[in-house]
């Protein structure tokens, strides 16, 4: 089992497949009513394949500047989608799945994503719907901040950020003081020192 997994022990109600499924296709129609409601898509965008998901390309305008972002929903957030988020051009990037495939560490991903990023205001952040897992770096534009509005106000119960150990990468839960993994004090909800 791995160490991103391990947060399954303390959650308790975990949603079904089947509300996992209707919960990604309801969301999939309500980001993209949201984000064209306020302006943050360019014209003609829709959703896109990618992997094994769907890419909507959007934007937001900062003091004259625009600043592209991704939204990528999956059923699975696989290896591919995780890598092809670390290496994403766009400055925002947010990836909403129901599940997380065993073998994807969502705090190395991100740590890989803070590297390639480093010296650039950006975000990036993960969903997971089955455990309502939260990872996330970055300070959130307001197109971001409306989707997770948007994802948290469809589930029945909020996701939570995670705390990612600085030393390991691991995931743990918002409430843990040390890493689970390695013992490391943990700051707050993973920030890299």
């Amino acid at each position: 089992m791995s160490n991103s997994h391990s947060l399954n022990l303390e959650r308790h109600g975990r949603p079904s497949a089947e509300m996992i499924r209707e919960a990604l296709a309801a969301l999939r129609v309500l980001l993209v009513d949201a984000l064209n409601a306020g302006k943050y898509l360019p014209s003609g965008a829709g959703w896109q394949p990618y992997a094994n998901g769907e890419v909507l390309e959007f934007e937001d305008t900062s003091a004259g500047e625009r600043r592209p972002g991704q939204l990528v929903l999956t059923y699975e957030l696989t290896p591919a989608i995780a890598q092809a988020s670390i290496v994403a051009p766009s400055r925002s990037q947010i990836l909403l799945a129901g599940w997380l495939e065993p073998s994807v560490e969502l705090g190395q991903v991100r740590a890989a994503r803070n590297h390639r990023m480093y010296g650039l205001d950006h975000y990036w952040a993960a969903y997971v719907i089955e455990d309502s897992v939260l990872v996330s770096s970055g300070p959130p534009p307001s197109s971001c901040r409306l989707i997770g509005e948007i994802i948290n106000l469809q589930m029945p119960t909020p996701f939570v950020p995670c705390r990612i150990c600085s030393n390991c990468h691991t995931l743990n839960t918002y409430y843990c003081t040390n890493c689970s993994a390695c013992g490391h004090p943990l700051a707050q909800t993973g920030s890299l020192q």
